[in-house]
């Protein structure tokens, strides 16, 4: 028989190394915000909402380089857009300001896609 305490022990490892975040309740004209950056891989990442800016750059620390953005929205899809518009503005490449963003805010490598042989 297996030992209960190792299973138990197994999901609390697997619970530690995932990262979980309670969404953030709306509140309007409250600004929230959101972390802009790049991942050692040179992956585009956008997290967030965050209430704080504390909270913001405790969790862009494994980034090699990253921006804090106000915004005033919780949604993940508007704040990518308001981001995207903020970076052709200021003069960004628009081929770089519009490539696609991660939101997954994750500590493992990520997973390759299957090739497709279609």
């Amino acid at each position: 028989m297996d030992d209960p305490l190792v299973n138990v022990q197994k999901r609390m490892d697997r619970l530690k190394r995932r990262i979980y975040k309670a969404p953030t309740p709306f509140v309007p004209g409250n600004k929230y915000t959101w972390v802009f950056g790049f991942t050692p891989l040179d992956k585009a990442v956008l997290w967030g909402p965050y209430t704080t800016d504390s909270e913001a750059e405790l969790n862009a620390i494994g980034l090699d380089s990253y921006e804090l953005f106000h915004l005033g929205t919780v949604d993940t899809a508007k704040a990518s857009r308001m981001v995207k518009h903020e970076l052709i503005a200021r003069g960004a490449d628009p081929d770089d300001a519009m490539r696609r963003l991660i939101h997954k805010h994750t500590e493992e490598e990520p997973i390759m896609k299957k090739k497709r042989w279609f």
